[in-house]
């Protein structure tokens, strides 16, 4: 699946819902979604932050080993809509400690 030329289209005809059940829940796919979401590529990147909050909420674990590496891609210069998304994610989990001064 072409992750960047399904999201990066002029619009998504589908809800987040049917979305997500296109992309699905697996780990490989969530890493690649988390790729799309920091590579500034738009609109396909703030649409990645959209489905990576959204993947996040039907299975939690999905962004565990990954908050990390999200926390230190937030400061770069990110579109608005990837910051609130992935905020709006992030704000379920732990802050690890080397990011609590950035948070």
């Amino acid at each position: 699946m072409d992750l960047k030329k399904l999201l990066g289209g002029p619009a998504i005809p589908m809800r987040k819902e049917d979305l997500g059940k296109v992309i699905g829940t697996s780990p490989d796919t969530y890493k690649k979604i988390i790729q799309l979401t920091f590579s500034k590529d738009m609109p396909a990147c703030w649409r990645a932050a959209w489905m990576m909050d959204y993947l996040a909420e039907l299975d939690p674990s999905l962004p565990e080993k990954y908050i990390g590496q999200i926390w230190g891609k937030l400061p770069d210069k990110n579109p608005d809509g990837v910051k609130r998304s992935t905020l709006r994610m992030l704000c379920r989990y732990d802050i690890p400690d080397e990011q609590q001064g950035l948070a």
